[in-house]
């Protein structure tokens, strides 16, 4: 595991280049990666009992199995199952139930390893992950996938050059392979089926964007994307959903997101409103 992590580590000063302003303000005040709060005491209660008000109209998700490996690996972790977790079976149970499976899935941009470690969990030893994300939160989502037992260390790969990229694909122990974002055009034209983006082009700039667009047509895959309708960074970059480099994909949905409208607190008022539409779509490129 100290491979992996010695590896990632070694791209550091060179992933500076690609942060924006959100990810730069937040890496200074060193709350970039969120919070995880353990399990135990009133804490899981809590939150168990505001995601089912919350969402009541669409109560149907806590019966699924994607909730329920949801719940298992953050017991596994020792850790809550909050609503970022939630928003993330909500995204794979969409993706389920609409695509069939591919051989290679990329996420880009994973927030606590939520995406990898359900996706992983419920993928078959065939189909593989590649996460491209900045080195320190992939350097992040190591341990927690490993302790948890969603992969073995063994079943990791860093790949730092296209060659790096093949070989890991090709070997059938690798499930997940990890892209400091710096380094995310090895995965142009690499066979990929699915992208998925949740809730992080909305912090880069649109330059970034705009390369991640090209890098999901050069592998003419589906992507995900689900993302605030606008936002202004700390910077002042302004991104907009609708600016984002569509082209000419084939529009499966392309909508306001129905579970991604509010959110719940320990804090009056409790319920409240996302700040501003968060839209989500599913584009498929040839």
């Amino acid at each position: 595991m100290q491979n992996l992590i010695d590896s990632l580590a070694g791209d550091l000063e060179a992933a500076q280049a690609v942060k924006s302003s959100h990810w730069k303000y937040h890496a200074e005040k060193g709350d970039g990666f969120g919070v995880l709060k353990q399990s135990g005491g009133m804490a899981g209660a809590w939150h168990w009992a505001a995601q089912r008000g919350l969402y009541f109209g669409q109560r149907d998700i806590f019966s699924t199995e994607e909730y329920n490996q949801m719940r298992d690996w953050c017991q596994a972790q020792g850790r809550v199952l909050n609503q970022n977790s939630l928003l993330h079976v909500f995204a794979i149970r969409f993706l389920h139930q609409r695509l069939s499976p591919v051989p290679i899935t990329c996420v880009v941009g994973d927030g606590q390893a939520n995406f990898a470690g359900l996706w992983l969990r419920m993928s078959l030893p065939t189909q593989k992950l590649i996460s491209i994300n900045l080195p320190e939160v992939l350097i992040a989502d190591v341990s927690p996938l490993v302790r948890s037992g969603v992969v073995s260390a063994e079943q990791m790969a860093v790949a730092k050059t296209r060659d790096e990229l093949d070989a890991a694909l090709r070997n059938d122990a690798i499930q997940l392979v990890m892209v400091s974002a710096n380094r995310a055009e090895i995965v142009k034209d690499a066979g990929i089926g699915l992208f998925v983006n949740i809730a992080s082009f909305q912090e880069m700039t649109q330059q970034i964007v705009d390369q991640y667009f090209e890098i999901v047509k050069s592998n003419r895959a589906w992507l995900y994307c689900c993302n605030r309708e606008e936002k202004t960074l700390y910077g002042g970059e302004r991104i907009e959903f609708k600016n984002y480099a569509w082209g000419d994909g084939a529009q499966d949905v392309f909508e306001e997101c129905p579970w991604y409208t509010s959110y719940y607190s320990s804090r009056p008022p409790f319920l409240a409103k996302f700040d501003g539409k968060t839209l989500h779509a599913l584009v498929k490129y040839a």
